[in-house]
């Protein structure tokens, strides 16, 4: 498979390497809109872009890929206000794709779906108080994380103890507390807490460096090499009923 790098940053490196180490090919990197114009005109065609940029430039990136029929590979975060209007732009030019995820860790999409089951056993025991915790290193724009969203997300909604989520100190009530750490060069640790006067429950993920994110990716990448549409990480390891 032969991919280009959207943003040749410390992620875009691992991604570089881990790709070798798969038998992939890196054909280009681009560190900027313009590199990426220049990359794409010069005729190198890739098979998957693999975009981990900014929250500032994700979305003229992706739209910049999609709107070239290329399939992509979307790590960055803090973008998703605007995700409508990148699904819009794919719908468009159905003969692209799209597969975006705040988080590509295998294991981080485990501890998903066991999120997603300790909520439906929550709605069952209110004595429980639901809180996120989160920790990255110092370069990480975007607080909270993505997959913090994602954590709280199974535990929200009308008619539920929480609402939505708030990032601490400021958590009005019906809100579920998300706390965010930027501490050193901490890839990157979330923990669910369940909390009653009886006991506490934690379920937590700590990413030992950035190799899981980048095998993730590659995996997104091979998975959508040969289709078209939009895909999540739910398309990529579906949750069995």
């Amino acid at each position: 498979m032969k991919i280009g790098i959207v943003g040749y940053g410390k992620m875009g490196h691992m991604v570089e390497q881990r790709a070798a180490a798969r038998g992939h090919e890196m054909l280009w990197h681009a560190n900027s809109y313009e590199e990426l114009e220049t990359a794409v005109g010069n005729g190198n065609r890739v098979d998957v872009a693999i975009e981990f940029s900014s929250p500032s430039s994700a979305v003229e990136n992706l739209r910049f890929c999609l709107t070239h029929g290329m399939k992509v590979v979307c790590g960055t975060t803090g973008w998703y206000s605007k995700l409508q209007e990148v699904l819009d732009v794919q719908a468009q030019h159905p003969d692209s794709a799209l597969f975006y995820a705040p988080n590509f860790s295998l294991g981080v999409r485990v501890v998903s779906l066991l999120t997603r089951q300790l909520a439906r056993y929550e709605k069952l025991l209110p004595q429980y108080d639901v809180a996120i915790e989160e920790t990255h290193h110092t370069a990480k724009l975007d607080a909270p994380s993505g997959t913090a969203i994602l954590l709280a997300e199974p535990f929200l909604g009308e008619g539920e103890k929480y609402r939505e989520w708030a990032l601490t100190p400021n958590v009005p009530e019906g809100a579920l507390p998300i706390t965010a750490h930027r501490i050193g060069s901490v890839p990157g640790t979330h923990t669910v807490r369940l909390d009653s006067a009886a006991d506490t429950i934690e379920l937590t993920h700590i990413a030992k460096g950035r190799e899981g994110f980048a095998d993730g990716a590659l995996a997104a990448a091979e998975f959508v090499e040969s289709r078209c549409g939009v895909f999540t990480m739910n398309d990529l390891i579906p949750e069995k009923q």
